[in-house]
């Protein structure tokens, strides 16, 4: 772990989850000029990667907010970097358009108002992604969030 560079923060969003951890982590730069650029960030993602995956499993979530990136290539090198696989979009109910290679695509062609309700990712298919990541170019003046759930506290919710 790379002390100084990044930073945890609280934020109204998170739910503490049974564990009393912070469901998602959030990390922000703590000076976004040491990052620099996307591909500095890819570096850091690479070196520091056990830790961020030891993250997302003890948290459920991990949210990277602030960081530099110049677009969704140094998007596609970070989840590289991260070592997140390719996994096909295929079966799926969402019209996607693909934006860089077989990594990147965007989240859904849906007219904004449309409401998406939570769901697993490609749950209907007999093969389903274990992680999953998005990534806001520009972020709109209203809307747009993508709410993240962790999955068995709304199951424990709805077994209550």
């Amino acid at each position: 772990r790379e002390r100084g560079m990044v930073r945890a923060v609280v934020d109204a969003a998170q739910r503490e989850l049974a564990e009393g951890r912070a469901f998602a982590l959030i990390l922000e730069p703590a000076d976004g000029d040491e990052l620099g650029d996307g591909s500095r960030m890819a570096a850091f993602v690479e070196r520091n990667r056990e830790t961020l995956l030891d993250a997302v499993r003890e948290h459920g979530a991990v949210m990277l907010r602030g960081f530099p990136m110049r677009g969704p290539e140094d998007f596609a090198s970070v989840m590289e970097a991260l070592g997140i696989g390719i996994f096909p979009y295929v079966g799926g109910n969402a019209v996607r358009k693909r934006v860089v290679g077989e990594r990147v695509f965007t989240a859904n062609e849906s007219p904004p108002e449309r409401l998406i309700p939570f769901h697993h990712e490609l749950a209907q298919t007999p093969e389903f992604p274990t992680r999953i990541a998005f990534y806001c170019e520009i972020a709109p003046e209203t809307g747009g969030e993508t709410p993240v759930v962790h999955s068995a506290e709304v199951y424990d919710a709805l077994a209550r």
